[in-house]
């Protein structure tokens, strides 16, 4: 069970500074609390944090074995939280959120276009209007050039995107090819940002 490692393969991941640059990118636009959806919550580590920062938090994991080391953080930690096993291309929550985030490049593990498609799909159909998604991925460039550099202090500051709920409505309920094309560009676009920002902070 890869619950069991999880943790001591991110041990160097530096969760306080990461969920403070978060709750900062949410308050940009206008969040500063409300529900928040962590989907691939993993063990938990992320929720909790924003948990203390005053989000009322659900963690949304595909595994039972990191939502049950995401339970027993609650536990320790006294924060109350929902957790649930679902898959994030296939959420199904029991009202609307107010900002979601996804982190440590959990969009990466999607395997196709078409589950990142779904995976905003289900953003977008569960947020509330004016609602924010923040998420940070792996791209070409950090793989092939900055290997070594491993969730530090430079990954929140070129990879982390924010991704409007408006936005989100240009690929709900759509399944054309003109709407997935779209997306690749906004992915492209990030990669582009993500290279930008790497060489003005260099």
């Amino acid at each position: 069970d890869f619950s069991r490692f999880y943790d001591l393969l991110t041990d160097n991941v530096e969760y306080e500074k990461r969920a403070d640059y978060f709750c900062r990118l949410l308050s940009m636009c206008g969040i500063k609390g409300g529900i928040l959806l962590d989907l691939g919550c993993g063990t938990g580590s992320m929720s909790v944090q924003m948990a203390g920062r005053g989000y009322d938090v659900i963690g949304v994991d595909g595994s039972v074995g990191m939502l049950n080391a995401a339970q027993q953080k609650m536990y320790e930690s006294g924060m109350q939280m929902l957790l649930l096993n679902q898959n994030m291309q296939e959420i199904d929550l029991y009202g609307t959120v107010d900002c979601a985030i996804c982190v440590l490049d959990g969009i990466n593990h999607l395997c196709n276009s078409s589950e990142v498609k779904k995976t905003f799909d289900k953003v977008s159909l569960f947020m509330n209007p004016g609602g924010v998604f923040a998420f940070d991925v792996n791209t070409k460039y950090k793989n092939k050039k900055m290997s070594y550099y491993v969730y530090n202090k430079y990954d929140i500051l070129f990879q982390s995107f924010i991704f409007k709920s408006y936005l989100c409505n240009v690929f709900h309920g759509t399944t054309n090819h003109k709407n997935i094309l779209l997306m690749k560009k906004i992915l492209l676009t990030l990669f582009c940002f993500a290279t930008l920002a790497f060489a003005a902070n260099a």
